[in-house]
């Protein structure tokens, strides 16, 4: 391969710089390009992004294997598994695809597995087995707080000697409403008829209020000024 790109490039600077061409004016490629007066100026990567590749119609969703595009899997340690992502690729070339996140910001150079020398693909398994271990590192942490937290409540619930503080409105169950005490209905006495009332008279009927006009009748004669 090493030989091939060397021949590859002695063709292309023979081209650029020995062979002259009719529509250039007779000028070499190179002394055309020299003789250009368009300012030159240096393009971002972005740039090149957007004008060289093609992008893909869907989202990609990375697993443990990579990327899958058409029939070849794509690495890239800076890819979380289980999330999609957006590619843009070479018209021809299928050698790497650029990733993206949905919202078009760049993530990084996707390679093909079967292209990937062998010092590229450890690095690659080195990085995805450190993912791995933050991963772990971090579920056993959200275990161990929520471990704590169920704890720290279950001592506060027996220092309280109840049930548990948050119990839920919907189940508090509230006691049954004590009715008003009834208030006591007065009796009224029976006006005089002309019949013998001396056994009613002898004992007067318990109100809660003084019958004036039956006291009258009865005691009018003892009375003051009677």
């Amino acid at each position: 391969m090493a030989t091939l790109q060397a021949a590859l490039t002695e063709v292309v600077d023979e081209i650029n710089t020995t062979i002259r061409v009719e529509r250039l004016g007779g000028m070499t490629r190179l002394e055309a390009y020299a003789a250009d007066p368009t300012e030159q100026r240096f393009v971002s990567e972005a740039e090149l992004r957007d004008a060289m590749l093609s992008p893909s119609k869907h989202t990609y969703m990375v697993t443990k294997s990579g990327i899958q595009f058409g029939k070849a899997h794509y690495v890239l340690p800076g890819a979380h598994v289980g999330k999609r992502y957006r590619i843009r690729h070479l018209p021809a070339g299928r050698d790497f695809i650029e990733v993206f996140t949905k919202d078009d910001e760049y993530v990084g150079r996707a390679w093909r597995v079967d292209r990937l020398s062998e010092q590229e693909h450890r690095a690659f398994m080195d990085a995805r087995s450190e993912v791995e271990r933050e991963n772990r590192a971090i579920t056993a942490g959200a275990v161990h707080f929520r471990n704590r937290v169920a704890a720290s409540a279950k001592r506060l619930d027996t220092l309280a000697g109840g049930p548990d503080l948050d119990t839920d409105t919907d189940d508090v169950v509230l006691p049954d409403p004590v009715p008003a005490p009834k208030r006591g209905r007065k009796r009224r006495t029976k006006p005089n008829t002309g019949k013998d009332n001396t056994a009613k008279a002898t004992e007067p009927a318990l109100t809660d209020s003084l019958d004036l006009g039956a006291l009258t009748e009865m005691f009018g004669d003892t009375l003051p000024g009677g």
